[in-house]
C-alpha cells in the first residue's frame, strides 16, 4: 500500500487492504450487491463496469455504459447510475433473484428546468426514495479524454 501520510499506516493494518482488481484505468463509484455478496463499480474512461465476487473474482459486469460513474440502489433495489454519455440519471431494474446485467436501463431524469444536464456525478437515494444527485460540468473534460 502506497501512502502520503504515515497516519493511514497507523490505522490500518497492513493486511487489512485487499488488492480486487487490476487494470482499470479509473475505479469510481462502488456499490455493493447484497443478492449475490459482489460489488460493482465503473471503469470510467474504459467505459464499463466491473464487478468483483469471491465465487468469480473479478469480471467486467457490462460493457459500454456510457460512461456511467456514481452508482447507488433505489427503494425498490433498483441500481442508479450517473450517466456521463446519456447526460442522465439511469435505472437499471434487477430482479430479486439477482443481478441482472442485460436488462434494459431506463431514463429517470435528463433534464431540468427544461435544460440537459451536464455530467451527473454521484447519486444517493434518501429514506423517503428521494433522488438527490450532482451535475458538474464534466462535459468537456471526459469527452476530450474519453470518447
Amino acid at each position: 500500500m502506497d501512502t502520503f501520510d504515515p497516519r493511514l499506516r497507523r490505522m490500518v493494518a497492513s493486511h487489512a487492504l485487499e488488492r480486487l482488481c487490476t487494470g482499470a484505468q479509473w475505479s469510481e463509484g462502488p456499490v455493493w450487491m447484497e443478492e449475490d455478496d459482489s460489488l460493482l463499480w465503473s471503469d470510467i474512461p474504459n467505459n464499463r463496469m466491473l464487478r468483483w465476487s469471491s465465487l468469480d473474482g473479478m469480471t467486467v459486469w457490462r460493457s459500454n455504459v456510457e460512461f456511467t460513474n456514481g452508482h447507488t440502489r433505489d427503494r425498490n433495489g433498483d441500481l442508479l447510475h450517473c450517466s456521463h454519455g446519456r447526460r442522465a440519471i439511469v435505472r437499471t431494474p434487477l430482479s430479486t433473484a439477482g443481478v441482472l446485467a442485460d436488462t434494459a436501463d431506463q431514463i429517470v431524469v435528463d433534464r431540468y428546468m427544461g435544460r440537459r444536464l451536464n455530467s451527473p456525478n454521484d447519486v444517493v437515494v434518501d429514506a423517503v426514495g428521494r433522488i438527490w444527485f450532482s451535475d458538474p460540468d464534466l462535459l468537456p473534460v471526459i469527452s476530450t479524454k474519453s470518447m
